[in-house]
């Protein structure tokens, strides 16, 4: 955990680093202010969030959870220009995510017109109740931490099969040395989808694929992995044309 949460915020730099190339009028180095763009701040965009975002019900039965982390570009006159998702946790929560930072289109403050688009990072922690899971709290000027979305009484037949992060970190180990590389992609997909930060999942997926000969995920990891060690990690995700996007 401690090795997770010092990656975590090496690339908290690193984002803020790599968030830098925008608007001419700020002062060199400075960044968006998510507290100063959205209307009412970051609690008031935590409030709204809160009460719009509804765990879908797919999800829950299918005992999906992790944390989601979608990029809002917002234009100089306070519109929402883009929404992409960088951490995925399937269809069910990715269009929900994207269906209520839509909502937040008109609720940012408008800039000088000399003002270029800017790009805030919003994390939604999807939790079933009793099945805690670690993902670091990462949050910066233009980041916001997660704000945690919790289902709980989900049907005991759903979640049975959810592992801890113990016992997923055991089981990658084992079916890593036992060669299957099936049953370990399974489950590397669910530990990089509950903690995207955690660069050494990345390498273990990309060997995995390789072995499957999925080799278009592969080369998408490697871009992405590249990109993490690069320094750029979330602004480059979001950057990438394998990522799913949504545009207005």
């Amino acid at each position: 955990m401690i090795k997770n949460m010092m990656l975590g915020l090496s690339l908290l730099i690193s984002v803020q680093a790599g968030a830098q190339n925008g608007s001419p009028a700020r002062h060199s180095g400075s960044l968006p202010n998510l507290n100063e763009r959205f209307t009412g701040g970051k609690d008031q965009l935590r409030l709204y969030l809160g009460e719009t975002t509804t765990y879908p019900a797919e999800a829950v039965v299918r005992g999906r959870m992790g944390l989601s982390i979608a990029a809002v570009t917002v234009t100089p006159n306070g519109r929402v220009a883009a929404i992409t998702i960088v951490n995925s946790l399937g269809d069910p929560i990715d269009n929900e995510v994207t269906r209520v930072l839509r909502g937040t289109d008109g609720r940012w403050r408008k800039m000088q017109p000399n003002y270029d688009t800017e790009t805030f990072y919003i994390q939604l922690r999807f939790q079933l109740a009793h099945h805690p899971f670690y993902s670091p709290d990462i949050s910066g000027p233009n980041i916001m931490a997660p704000l945690s979305i919790t289902a709980s009484g989900a049907p005991e037949t759903s979640t049975h099969h959810i592992l801890s992060d113990g016992k997923l970190a055991h089981r990658m180990q084992v079916a890593m040395e036992a060669s299957d590389y099936a049953l370990a992609l399974n489950l590397l997909d669910e530990a990089i989808r509950r903690n995207p930060y955690n660069l050494d999942a990345y390498p273990m997926r990309i060997t995995c694929s390789r072995h499957l000969y999925q080799r278009s995920q592969a080369m998408k990891d490697v871009r992405k992995l590249k990109r993490f060690m690069n320094q750029e990690p979330l602004a480059s995700f979001a950057s990438d044309k394998d990522t799913q996007s949504s545009t207005r």
